[in-house]
């Protein structure tokens, strides 16, 4: 926008000078207001941009929270999980050897009354003639171990 200044000549009307004069004065505050108007406008649209995207971020940072929140989540009920998984494939397993039939001497069921709660760890010696089902039994339990992880 420029702003314009009239002047006309009249040698008849002496004050058209002046009339030219305040009508362009008149055109230039009209422009000058609306200019205001529309920094003023803009000024507004840059604030309500400043504020949107604070709560934009505001609003990204809190997803992100949720997500690693979710993601703790989901690890601690995996490991949860992987626990319930140890400990019952440890009580399958410690089930199937109270049961086991060691050859014909020692029959089913003869370490059922044993009390293993205080142990960390049991080594186990087998011995006994071939053919005394040695070698059946570890493969039953590397087969009972190779289901429980699949």
């Amino acid at each position: 926008m420029f702003l314009q200044r009239y002047e006309t000549r009249d040698s008849v009307d002496p004050g058209a000078r002046e009339a030219g004069g305040n009508a362009a004065r008149a055109e230039n505050k009209q422009k000058m207001d609306q200019l205001l108007l529309n920094m003023e406008q803009l000024e507004q649209a840059s604030k309500e941009q400043e504020i949107q995207a604070v709560q934009y971020e505001r609003a990204e940072k809190e997803m992100e929270e949720k997500i690693r929140h979710v993601r703790q989540e989901q690890e601690k009920q995996e490991r949860e999980r992987k626990q319930w998984e140890a400990l019952r494939f440890n009580l399958e397993l410690k089930d199937r050897l109270l049961d086991y039939t060691f050859g014909t001497r020692i029959g089913k069921g003869v370490f059922k009354h044993l009390d293993v709660s205080d142990m960390d760890k049991v080594r186990i010696a087998l011995i006994g003639p071939t053919g005394s089902g040695k070698s059946c039994f570890i493969g039953m339990l590397l087969n009972s171990q190779f289901e429980s992880e699949i």
